[in-house]
C-alpha cells in the first residue's frame, strides 16, 4: 500500500512539474477526503467501522492547439481509499483525453454515465450512508454505472440554460454489448430539471436469454435561495434482462442556516412491479457544519426496510466504503441484509476539499 501511494505521489509531482515548465499548460491537482466512523446495523447485529468513502485524488486541465477552434482536454482521477488498499488503483475513476471548442467537447475514456450525472445532481447524501444509489442504483443490474471504453460529447450551455450528454460504448468483439446513456439537463437561476436515458445491450444482462434493458430517470431541483428541494422519479424495462418492470422515487431537501445545514431524504424502490414484499424504502437525516466552503463535519442517520421476501436492501452501497452484510448461520448464504429487516446506521464524518 505504501508503494502505490509513493508512486501516485511521485507521479502528481512528476506531472506538475513538467505542465510548470510547459508554460502553456493550464492544469488543477484536486482530490477529496472522506472519512466516518459509524455504527452499522444489518437487521440482525450491529458493529463499530471506519469508512473512506469516495475519497480521490486527481489532476486535470487543458491546453490550446494551431487549430484556434480546437484545445485539448484530459484527466487523471484515482480512488484513494484510506481503508483498503485494493482500491488503490490508478485511473479507477473519471479519466479521459479528448478535444473541446465552443461547439462543445469529446472525450475517451472511463467516465460516468450521463444516467447516474443527473442523479447525482439531486442527492443529499452522495458517498455517505442514505445515497439515493442504494434506491435508484440497482446494484448488480447497475443504473449507476462508470464505463471504460466509451466516447462522450457534451454540449456548450444552450440558451444559457440547457445542456446535452451523450455516451457510447461499442460492442467491441462482444455480440449484443452496445451501451448508450444520454441526459438533457436545463438549469438556469433557481431552477434544475434533467431527463435521462440509458440502454444495455443483452450482454450486460443476467438473464441467458433476455432482452436489453432500458431505463427512464426524471429529476428537478428548486434552491429559492438557502432552502433546496429536489426529486427524482426513474423507470426501469427488463430489469436483468427479464420480464420485469421496475421503479424508484424520492424525495429531499436541506437548508442552510450560516454554518449549520440540516437535510433529509426519502426513497422507496420497488424491484418488481408484479411482486409483492420485495420492495424497500430508504430514509436518512442529517445535519452538516460546514468548517468553511472546502472542509465540512457531519452527523448522519439513514436506515432501509426490506419487504418481506426482499434481502438486498441496505443504506450503505454506492459510494459508501463499508457494506455489513448479513450471513445466514443455517443455509450459509450472505445477503445485503437479513430478509425482511430493516438495515441501519449512525455516522460521524468529515469531508475536506
Amino acid at each position: 500500500m505504501i508503494k502505490k501511494m509513493l508512486t501516485t505521489v511521485m507521479l502528481v509531482t512528476l506531472l506538475a512539474t513538467g505542465f510548470a515548465m510547459a508554460g502553456e499548460v493550464h492544469y488543477k491537482v484536486y482530490g477529496q477526503a472522506h472519512v466516518s466512523t459509524e455504527s452499522l446495523n444489518n437487521g440482525d447485529e450491529s458493529d463499530i467501522f471506519m469508512s473512506s468513502n469516495s475519497t480521490r485524488i486527481g489532476i486535470k486541465g487543458k491546453y490550446a492547439t494551431d487549430v484556434d477552434w480546437l484545445s485539448v482536454v484530459f484527466q487523471y482521477e484515482s480512488e484513494a481509499s484510506f481503508n483498503d488498499e485494493k482500491t488503490n488503483t490508478l485511473s479507477s475513476r473519471n479519466s479521459f483525453a479528448g478535444v473541446k471548442g465552443n461547439w462543445g467537447r469529446i472525450i475517451w475514456g472511463r467516465h460516468d454515465t450521463p444516467m447516474k450525472t443527473l442523479g447525482r445532481k439531486v442527492d443529499f447524501f452522495g458517498d455517505r450512508i442514505g445515497d439515493s444509489r442504494n434506491a435508484i442504483a440497482y446494484i448488480g443490474s447497475g443504473w449507476d454505472h462508470r464505463v471504460d471504453n466509451m466516447i462522450m460529447y457534451n454540449s456548450p450551455k444552450i440558451a444559457e440554460a440547457l445542456t446535452i450528454a451523450l455516451q457510447y460504448v461499442p460492442e467491441e468483439g462482444m455480440e449484443d454489448a452496445t451501451f448508450f446513456s444520454g441526459n438533457a439537463i436545463w438549469s438556469a437561476e433557481k431552477f434544475l430539471v434533467g431527463v435521462a436515458y440509458e440502454s444495455h445491450g443483452k450482454a450486460y444482462e443476467a438473464a441467458p436469454d433476455g432482452d436489453a434493458s432500458t431505463a427512464f430517470r426524471v429529476a428537478a431541483g428548486w434552491t429559492p435561495g438557502d432552502f433546496k428541494v429536489a426529486g427524482l422519479y426513474e423507470s426501469i424495462s427488463k430489469v436483468g434482462g427479464y420480464d420485469v418492470s421496475a421503479m424508484s422515487w424520492g424525495l429531499g431537501a436541506s437548508y442552510r442556516a450560516n454554518a449549520w445545514e440540516p437535510k433529509l431524504q426519502y426513497y422507496a424502490v420497488d424491484p418488481n412491479s408484479d411482486a409483492d414484499e420485495d420492495e424497500g424504502a430508504l430514509m436518512a437525516i442529517a445535519v452538516d457544519y460546514h468548517l468553511n466552503d472546502k472542509a465540512l463535519l457531519y452527523l448522519a442517520y439513514a436506515m432501509m426496510s426490506n419487504g418481506d421476501m426482499a434481502a438486498n436492501w441496505t443504506m450503505t452501497r454506492g459510494g459508501h466504503g463499508q457494506q455489513y452484510t448479513y450471513t445466514d448461520p443455517e443455509t450459509d448464504v450472505t445477503t445485503r441484509t437479513k430478509q425482511g429487516e430493516t438495515a441501519s446506521g449512525i455516522a460521524l464524518g468529515l469531508i475536506a476539499k
